[in-house]
């Protein structure tokens, strides 16, 4: 297909964010997670390939943060922002849902 994404967080909401990429046609090339016990395993048979730090080196149109928990997840997004340099990191664009179709 030639897209592919990272998925920062290698647990169960990660999980379902690769689900729903593999599902429109994405390949998911790795996921991070700072759990060091991960790092360099497969996560259901896609590499964990280091924390935010490395995490924070990607090209961010090719990343989604799979953490659930909202309030996690925007801390996680701030510091990653900040580690680029940008501040506050990049807030989702607020878009209308489209329910006639599912991922699944």
């Amino acid at each position: 297909t030639g897209l592919s994404a990272y998925i920062f967080g290698a647990s169960g909401h990660g999980k379902v964010v690769a689900g729903g990429l593999v599902s429109v046609g994405y390949e998911v090339a790795g996921f991070f997670d700072d759990n060091a016990e991960l790092q360099g395993c497969d996560f259901f048979g896609v590499p964990v390939l280091g924390g935010q730090d490395a995490f924070a080196e990607l090209d961010f149109s090719r990343a989604v943060v799979g953490i659930g928990n909202g309030r996690i997840r925007r801390m996680i997004v701030e510091r990653l922002g900040k580690a680029r340099g940008e501040g506050r990191g990049r807030q989702p664009q607020k878009t209308k849902a489209n329910f006639s179709s599912s991922l699944y």
